[in-house]
């Protein structure tokens, strides 16, 4: 991408121009490797919050197709109390019927 580019362009730059200066003796090695060092920072500084504006971005797409997708939802209808009892009691009186149901044993060989 072009950013990728820009940012390993602007290294090189300072790689050489740094490097040239140093061996001229115009300007100590410590001062290039703190610019290099500067130079990192601020170069992953600026892709992180860019990473995160990409992630926001994408985030709010699925936001939209969730709100998409329950807008087409029908609403559940509401029971009354007692078809709930009844429904409760219906599912207890079969959970009951299983529970006394009596199970084959298997011996082990």
């Amino acid at each position: 991408s072009l950013a990728r580019f820009a940012i390993y362009s602007s290294l090189l730059l300072l790689y050489t121009y740094g490097g040239s200066l140093v061996i001229k003796g115009a300007m100590p090695v410590r001062s290039l490797i703190a610019g290099i060092g500067y130079t990192f920072s601020l170069v992953f500084a600026t892709q992180g919050i860019t990473n995160t504006f990409a992630d926001m971005s994408r985030a709010m797409v699925s936001v939209k197709k969730i709100e998409d997708f329950v807008d087409t939802l029908e609403p559940i209808s509401t029971s009354s109390e007692d078809e709930i009892m009844d429904v409760l009691a219906l599912r207890s009186e079969s959970c009951d019927e299983e529970s006394s149901e009596v199970l084959p044993v298997v011996e082990n060989r």
